[in-house]
């Protein structure tokens, strides 16, 4: 189930979290984690089913606190081919997740209910 997937993401690393959540289709955890932690652009290229390094690596920087390593999320991310290409005339890459071009993101972040409100 969804609940069980989510417990066995929670233990892993920052970046086999990241490809645990990429190879399960688990892109509404996978952007809800972006969104906490800022990362707004992670999913710009979904509709074609990218993902910019650049942008992965943002993501997988500030769950490492600073101390993640591009070597490392490239070692997470071993199963999702890294392709390189150009971007605002650039050297760049980015992982082929096919199975991404189906995701819509949510257009803002849903409001969650505070405790301790009066209960009707």
């Amino acid at each position: 189930t969804e609940d069980k997937r989510l417990l066995i993401a929670s233990a892993f690393n920052a970046g086999m979290r990241i490809s645990y959540l990429l190879s399960c289709g688990m892109f509404k955890e996978l952007d809800a984690l972006a969104r906490e932690h800022e990362v707004s652009n992670l999913f710009d290229n979904a509709a074609e089913g990218k993902i910019y390094e650049e942008e992965l690596f943002d993501l997988y920087y500030e769950l490492t606190d600073g101390k993640g390593t591009k070597r490392g999320l490239t070692t997470a991310m071993k199963e999702f081919d890294k392709i390189p290409t150009t971007r605002n005339s650039q050297k760049a890459y980015y992982y082929n997740i096919p199975s991404l071009r189906g995701y819509k993101r949510a257009a803002f972040d849903p409001i969650e209910p505070e405790d301790g409100g009066v209960d009707l």
